[in-house]
């Protein structure tokens, strides 16, 4: 029997409509999901509940200004959350499940730094804009390694190493440095950075000393770098290994024979190491929450903005790794917005060819090789002990350091040329 003309109109109008609902792009949705992996569980579970905290934060005040903005109107944010339980193996699991099954198409974390090489692969199997938010190790940077959508909003571990190494050859002037570090991929970066300007300096006799991550006997580990006999002990321990080495070293009374250098701390490792162990520490930060005294006053500007919003909302002044965090959902935000588009390739492209923006750090420039730039990389901060703690708009606890230098942002970045571009 043939099909009266109005019935089969009716049929091509209901496939078209299923066709075009499939099809249909994230500007139609009701939500834009990112997916958010931190390592909330395990050594480094205290810096992660700071990068949570910034990213809730980050979506809050996104979704009270009205949303994203996407094909002429404004669309909720919300993030799917993971434990990466510190397991490289754990956060590529649940990379795959959020972009293959759960509608996200940009994805930020990292807390320790072989999560994010992981991770960086996964984004070339299943592509989805990632946004590394720690220290990375420079093989993530290079051409043909790195996937087409990775980005790196805190910069290279190596870099750490770097800048360090510089600040105590040239300012503090040692003969004999031991240099502590994790044996994983961020401590393997930092090592290599660091003997990469120490060997510049043949005047400086110099051991690298290695310690497991989550190390139970850091006191042996510390042994071994008095029997060096150092004047100064250069640290790059992360996580609850930080303030078990401060500590170890303050009981030991290792800060009366040598300086005591801390290559990367957070105000998460101050709140756990014993006051008296901070006391004259010099302390390399990604950014410190009191800027009072640091001489360029749109940095100060910004960065008290951010603490003020942090500190509204949860009572304290952010950790230096919520900094990463807060803007990589601001940035991922602003990539969908100019690229009108939540496809991974173009909202990549949107900020490389619009690649300034300001945040807690100041002006900021992505480059070409993924890693974002800053006016400053880092602070030097010269720990307090409790007589010199003062409280103010917060308590005592958190008045750790004092700023004393800066590194300008890319003096000690690989060029792109190293990295293969």
């Amino acid at each position: 029997m043939k099909e009266k003309p109005e019935y089969s109109r009716r049929v091509i109008l209901l496939l078209v409509l299923l066709v075009s609902l499939i099809a249909a792009p994230a500007v139609a949705q009701d939500v834009v999901k990112i997916g958010v992996i931190y390592s909330l569980s395990g050594p480094a579970a205290s810096v992660a509940k700071a990068q949570k905290n910034a990213v809730d934060l980050a979506i809050k005040d996104v979704n009270e200004a009205g949303g994203v903005g996407l094909g002429g109107k404004k669309i909720q944010l919300e993030a799917v959350i993971g434990d990466d339980q510190t397991k490289a193996e754990t956060a590529t699991a649940l990379f795959e499940d959020m972009v293959k099954k759960r509608g996200v198409t940009a994805v930020m974390g990292g807390t320790l730094a072989h999560i994010p090489l992981a991770l960086n692969i996964a984004a070339k199997k299943d592509p989805a804009l990632f946004v590394a938010t720690c220290a990375v190790p420079d093989a993530l940077y290079q051409q043909g390694v790195k996937a087409p959508t990775t980005l790196s909003i805190l910069g290279g571990a190596s870099d750490v190493g770097r800048t360090g190494a510089s600040y105590l050859a040239e300012k503090m002037k040692p003969k004999k440095v031991a240099c502590l570090v994790p044996a994983y991929a961020f401590g393997n970066a930092v090592a290599t950075g660091f003997e990469s300007v120490i060997k510049k300096h043949p005047e400086i006799n110099y051991k690298i000393f290695w310690h497991p991550l989550g190390s139970t006997d850091l006191k042996r580990d510390l042994e071994a770098v008095r029997n060096f006999k150092p004047d100064v002990i250069a640290i790059a321990s992360f996580g609850q290994d930080a303030s078990n080495v401060l500590n170890a070293a303050f009981k030991m009374g290792l800060g009366k024979e040598a300086k005591l250098f801390h290559l990367w701390f957070l105000d998460a490792f101050a709140m756990a190491t014993l006051p008296d162990a901070m006391k004259d520490v010099y302390l390399q930060m990604f950014w410190y929450h009191d800027m009072t005294g640091f001489q360029d006053e749109a940095v100060v500007k910004a960065s008290n903005e951010f603490v003020a919003k942090y500190a509204k909302a949860y009572g304290e002044p952010p950790d230096p790794f919520t900094v990463p965090a807060y803007f990589a959902v601001k940035e991922i935000v602003r990539a969908m917005e100019v690229a009108q588009s939540t496809d991974p390739l173009k909202m990549y492209e949107a900020l490389m060819a619009n690649p300034v923006w300001t945040g807690a750090k100041g002006e900021a420039k992505w480059r070409k090789d993924g890693r974002c730039i800053y006016k400053y990389f880092d602070w030097i901060v010269e720990g307090k002990g409790p007589a010199d703690r003062k409280a103010g708009t917060f308590d005592s606890k958190y008045d750790f350091g004092k700023i004393v230098d800066a590194f300008p942002g890319e003096a000690f970045a690989p060029t792109l040329k190293e990295l293969g571009y």
